[in-house]
């Protein structure tokens, strides 16, 4: 997916132009998100065919309520973000892009290692 868009474009191969782009976040991995529609292609397929395996009745019930299928970028950058020590906390703020949430950067965030 390109950053910044919802523009997502299939590939046959890895190249070093590819890994360069997504190391400078100018692309990014996407997931399904299950539902009507295509399937994807090449290994994504192959994915995409385990997780029907798996969840045969989750995929069907969304595929019968007529969820679209989309994907979506499997990481996100953070916009704008500021870090402010004031007396007895931490403010953090960012800006994120659609389709992204706060709440998924404070996980990653507050998790410890």
């Amino acid at each position: 997916m390109l950053d910044g868009t919802q523009s997502v474009f299939s590939i046959d191969a890895t190249d070093a132009t590819l890994m360069a782009r997504a190391a400078a976040l100018d692309v990014h991995p996407t997931g399904v998100l299950w539902g009507v529609g295509g399937a994807g292609q090449g290994d994504a397929a192959s994915y995409e065919a385990q997780l029907l395996q798996q969840h045969p009745a989750l995929c069907s019930g969304l595929e019968r309520s007529g969820v679209k299928q989309a994907r979506r970028a499997l990481r996100m950058r953070l916009l704008e973000p500021q870090l402010a020590w004031e007396t007895g906390a931490v403010r953090l703020s960012f800006v994120l892009p659609r389709g992204s949430f706060a709440t998924a950067v404070l996980g990653e965030l507050l998790v410890a290692n």
